[in-house]
């Protein structure tokens, strides 16, 4: 029996070999599949706690991320709303100084609260946005974990290492 497999080995490197010859490509040498081999409930608790901890230490940087964001923003609309008091500050005074009393002035001060309520109404805006927008980055990030820890799952439960 093992001298026909050896004969039968030798005549498929010849086939191989004649037929690389005829095509001037050489023929690609077959590789064996790949056994499964099980990982044990040991390696698979492992994996498994990696990976948790991999998601925990995910969702904190997420997190953080979203308070930089929030941080980012109360600076910016902060700043953005001290140089708007300044400059509605200096046009008050000018106007004032020319306009020392008068309708003028009563005029003046309803277009400026009218203004400031436009200017409040833009950040209430700005902040309807951002809380939308990160409520949406939010669930994305979920539905993401979801379906990796799904996919991790069925991997372990197949006995295959999951790609982490």
């Amino acid at each position: 029996m093992a001298r026909s497999l050896v004969v039968l080995l030798m005549l498929v490197c010849w086939l191989q070999v004649r037929a690389g010859e005829s095509l001037s490509v050489p023929l690609p040498m077959l590789q064996p599949s790949p056994t499964l081999v099980p990982i044990t409930r040991e390696e698979k608790g492992r994996i498994y706690s990696d990976f948790k901890k991999k998601l925990a230490e995910e969702e904190r940087v997420f997190e953080s991320q979203e308070k930089a964001k929030r941080r980012d923003l109360v600076k910016m609309q902060g700043s953005r709303r001290k140089a708007w008091r300044e400059s509605e500050r200096q046009a008050r005074r000018v106007f004032f100084e020319a306009h020392a009393s008068g309708p003028e002035r009563r005029q003046y001060v309803q277009e400026f609260v009218k203004r400031k309520k436009e200017f409040d109404s833009q950040e209430r805006k700005e902040w309807v946005e951002f809380r939308q927008k990160q409520s949406e980055e939010r669930k994305a990030f979920r539905l993401d974990r979801q379906e990796r820890t799904r996919r991790v799952n069925e991997s372990l439960d197949q006995n295959l290492k999951p790609e982490l």
